[in-house]
């Protein structure tokens, strides 16, 4: 697992908390994306700091910046989702007990 600073533990709770089931599996059908006015409200963090921290995440392959769609599959904007399974294991790692 790569190291993770405490601010990059705090996201990914986040992430867990938002796109794992209860069982500590990915919720790859039904996932919502994660914003950044989201992860905001979760983490207490500002969104200008989060932006440097979720793209750490990113370039070390944990997450991922996902286009979002309606019910019509019409592109309706992006957000970022765990990968699988790298993300998704190291938070199931992390967190679930």
């Amino acid at each position: 697992m790569p190291k993770l600073t405490d601010v990059q533990n705090t996201i990914l709770k986040a992430f867990f908390d938002l796109q794992m089931t209860d069982e500590g599996y990915f919720n790859d059908d039904e996932t919502p994306l994660m914003l950044y006015s989201r992860l905001e409200e979760k983490t207490g963090i500002k969104k200008a700091y989060l932006q440097i921290e979720v793209r750490e995440l990113r370039n070390m392959g944990i997450l991922w910046l996902a286009q979002a769609v309606d019910q019509d599959y019409v592109p309706s904007g992006s957000g970022w989702c765990l990968t699988d399974p790298k993300g998704v294991d190291i938070v199931r790692e992390l967190f679930f007990t």
